[in-house]
């Protein structure tokens, strides 16, 4: 696409073609925003994560997490991750995900909304709390 907006002296987009910019980002945009907005109001903002799948975190110890926050939910070593790994986690109903901040994790997993996720993580909803 080509986008044919003109930028007035404001900095905005007029014209034919204003907003394109932000419909090829749409996605993105949503998961940015909107989620943040929804987490404030409502205090939830669900989405289907696909940590551990689409985003791998691996701590400094060769373990991989879902991500940098849920450390200790899921683990399982680096080298011992596999194709099964990747698929199972892309598949499982994360706990924590209504609540998640993460923009990279939502705006990576935004590809995938339209796909199932049946499966249920049976393991802690959070992380324990540290007294």
């Amino acid at each position: 696409m080509r986008d044919q907006a003109r930028r007035g002296a404001d900095g905005r987009a007029h014209g034919e073609g204003a907003g394109l910019s932000s419909a090829r980002s749409g996605a993105s945009r949503w998961q940015t925003r909107d989620y943040r907005e929804r987490i404030l109001l409502s205090g939830s903002a669900p989405f289907k994560c696909r940590a551990g799948s689409r985003d791998l975190y691996v701590d400094e110890l060769g373990d991989t997490h879902w991500c940098s926050q849920t450390r200790g939910v899921f683990r399982k070593p680096l080298l011992e991750y596999t194709g099964d790994d990747l698929r199972d986690q892309f598949y499982t109903k994360k706990t924590c995900a209504p609540a998640c901040t993460i923009g990279c994790v939502r705006t990576q997993s935004a590809y995938d909304e339209g796909r199932a996720q049946p499966d249920v993580f049976d393991g802690p909803k959070r992380l324990p709390l540290v007294s």
